[in-house]
């Protein structure tokens, strides 16, 4: 595993091959399934509030298009992505009572394909698994995702979704976290689903490193 500078800790780049994206995106790293291994949330541009979390609102917005698609389109890309990544957010960082001793699993990757949860689940930087048992609170601070969206025919076929994540935690481990990277997404059966990911996570000390 690559090391950033201090106080970064860098994750592996996790690439998996999607049919759909077949000579539009040029993929590299491990490859697997396709499947949902869970379905993302219903669109909506701020679809951040649970009972479990202090409700921040996504800050979602379309970067660059390379073609051409029609503004509603646009709009709608936008909403449901930022709903999808804004479930991850919730399901992998924020939601649930803490200290928490229950393994991550699946479920809190919804909307990511079979195989890039089945690896998520094992990856620190992807949700709070190596912390999770020594916080006592998690308070989101700011949420934003910017997408880049390759439309062909007028039609969206893939997208890299820029993403930044900034909580507090207390307990054991207190202070800032912020996660940042990127997710590939490809449409499957009518939804946008992750099946490729790049992601850094800087820690308060005594986090993750």
């Amino acid at each position: 595993m690559n090391r950033g500078r201090p106080g970064r800790t860098r994750g592996a780049r996790v690439k998996l091959a999607a049919g759909a994206l077949a000579g539009l995106v040029v993929l590299t790293g491990c490859t697997g399934e396709e499947d949902a291994a869970a379905p993302p949330a219903a669109p909506s541009a701020t679809a951040s509030a649970t009972p479990d979390a202090p409700s921040v609102a996504v800050e979602t917005s379309v970067r660059k298009i390379t073609g051409k698609i029609a503004r509603a389109e646009r709009d709608q890309l936008a909403a449901e992505v930022g709903a999808l990544v804004d479930g991850w957010f919730q399901a992998a960082y924020l939601a649930g009572d803490f200290p928490r001793s229950a393994p991550y699993t699946a479920a809190d990757f919804p909307g990511f394909s079979a195989g890039a949860a089945a690896l998520a689940v094992k990856d620190d930087f992807l949700s709070n698994r190596a912390i999770a048992g020594q916080v006592d609170g998690v308070v989101p601070v700011s949420k934003a995702v910017a997408l880049d969206v390759l439309a062909v025919n007028g039609r969206a076929h893939g997208i890299t979704a820029k993403v930044d994540l900034v909580f507090e935690t207390t307990g054991a481990v207190a202070g800032s976290h912020r996660v940042r990277g990127h997710l590939d997404l490809a449409p499957k059966q009518g939804r946008w689903q992750v099946f490729g990911f790049e992601i850094t996570r800087e820690g308060a000390a005594g986090g993750v490193r």
